[in-house]
């Protein structure tokens, strides 16, 4: 029968437990390096979130300029279409009158014309 000697471990032998090694730099590097492109690239969050919001900002801006045309488009439509809103604008906007007839202008106090 054979005896098992015990093994003694030698202290050069032992692995470290603390201390920094090269590759806990470049690990660290690493993560920095992709938090900073992940973050503040041009195809990071803040940009993706400022691009967002701008793309609201468009769309809003569309609805609106659409509801202008469609006012425009329905008042080209009455221009060429209606004569009784042409004379309107004319008698309004323009002082015009129909031949014969006598038109008054209303001033204010500071020489300006109510219209």
């Amino acid at each position: 029968m054979m005896i098992k000697k015990k093994r003694t471990r030698n202290i050069s032998s032992r692995r470290r437990t603390h201390g920094w090694r090269p590759w806990h730099f470049l690990v660290i590097a690493g993560v920095i390096f992709l938090s900073y492109i992940f973050l503040f690239s041009n195809h990071g969050l803040i940009r993706y979130y400022q691009l967002v919001r701008r793309r609201e900002k468009l769309i809003k801006q569309i609805d609106v300029l659409k509801l202008e045309q469609i006012k425009l488009q329905k008042e080209i439509d009455m221009l060429t279409n209606n004569y009784r809103y042409i004379e309107k604008i004319a008698r309004e906007k323009y002082q015009m009158g129909k031949p014969g007839e006598k038109i008054y202008l209303m001033t204010t106090p500071g020489g300006k014309n109510r219209n």
